[in-house]
């Protein structure tokens, strides 16, 4: 009688016990989504443009500030260009679309500067650029990056 009461008891702990093993395992953790905070845009969106022809070439690269992850695009373009632009992030995977809207054109260039901000950033994020204008209307990729 000891003994199946031994028995029983072991089985009853054995069980309990992984029971809560499982449920340590299947619970779900909390995700962090990626999260776009803001965009600054610097250079010749708030500064005069400048007639200087030895500007610097388009650039793309990314930097972090505490707990910010920065992607920093530089295009050099007609001086009177005016973009608008637009952010679609799926997953680790960020799209941004850049369009010049003004299809005047001007002799002189510029260094337009758009700073995205981005939280919640995990282990690898992808970033894809494309670009269009009022002359050409569909998207194309102008540049990619992956973090880190």
């Amino acid at each position: 009688m000891k003994t199946k009461v031994l028995i029983m008891l072991s089985l009853a702990l054995f069980f309990l016990a992984n029971c809560s093993e499982k449920d340590e395992i299947t619970d779900p953790q909390p995700t962090q989504t990626l999260s776009h905070s803001k965009t600054e845009y610097l250079g010749c969106f708030i500064d005069p443009p400048t007639r200087d022809t030895l500007l610097p070439k388009d650039s793309i690269f990314y930097e972090v500030q505490n707990d910010t992850l920065v992607l920093n695009i530089t295009m050099v373009e007609t001086c009177v260009a005016t973009f608008i632009d637009s952010v679609v992030m799926q997953n680790d995977s960020v799209n941004i679309y850049i369009r010049n809207t003004n299809e005047d054109v001007a002799y002189c260039k510029c260094e337009f500067d758009f700073k995205y901000h981005f939280t919640n950033y995990g282990d690898n994020v992808f970033f894809t650029v494309y670009t269009s204008s009022v002359s050409e209307p569909e998207y194309v990729l102008w540049n990619t990056l992956s973090y880190p």
